[in-house]
């Protein structure tokens, strides 16, 4: 996808007030529509999915275009009140897709097991059909935290525990441990957090 190539370039060249992220929600929705609009046996459509405005809006203040376009700004911590019923679920999805296309890995987060597993599970073609399904993680919180702490590592964090334990040198262990956490994080992609049921 040629527009989600480009939004990445200016976001990664702090130009990213420049970019025309409207299109790509567009883009993202009218493929989410044909993907839920349902047809009859001649392919007629018979019902139309589609966003209600203030999903899209919601999703365009949370990827900050409320703020003035000579700003260098960047995705930043925001936070969007939707109440039961209006659709959190599709503000959500069209979000991670977004971040998604453009580079980051996403990690939505959830209190319920439940919650976090039928939302993902209604997304799920939307996310196969755009290629970024392995970019795109939908947990509870315990999970997101194990997966992040696990990340292209190649012992888990309990093991990791164990062995600091077991060596003696705790301190020491744990100062090399985080220094090389941070600096392999630093050498992975850019991942964002999106929360789910904040105050829960």
């Amino acid at each position: 996808m040629r527009l989600a190539g480009e939004i990445k370039q200016e976001y990664e060249k702090g130009t990213y007030s420049n970019c025309n992220k409207e299109d790509l929600v567009a883009y993202i929705f009218a493929v989410w529509s044909i993907i839920k609009s349902c047809t009859n046996e001649d392919y007629q459509i018979e019902f139309v999915y589609q966003p209600h405005p203030a999903q899209i809006l919601s999703i365009f203040l949370l990827l900050g275009l409320d703020a003035p376009k000579k700003t260098n700004q960047k995705v930043e911590k925001c936070m969007v009140q939707i109440s039961t019923g209006e659709g959190k679920s599709v503000v959500l999805a069209g979000l991670s897709v977004f971040l998604a296309l453009v580079g980051f890995d996403v990690y939505e987060a959830c209190y319920s097991k439940y919650l976090s597993e039928r939302d993902y599970k209604e997304f799920e073609i939307l996310f196969d059909t755009l290629n970024i399904k392995p970019k795109i993680k939908y947990n509870i919180f315990p999970e997101i935290c194990r997966q992040v702490l696990n990340q292209s590592e190649e012992e888990t964090f309990n093991q990791k525990v164990y062995n600091i334990l077991m060596s003696g040198g705790i301190v020491k262990n744990m100062e090399n441990y985080f220094s090389n956490l941070i600096s392999n994080n630093k050498k992975n992609s850019k991942s964002i957090l999106i929360i789910d049921e904040a105050d829960v």
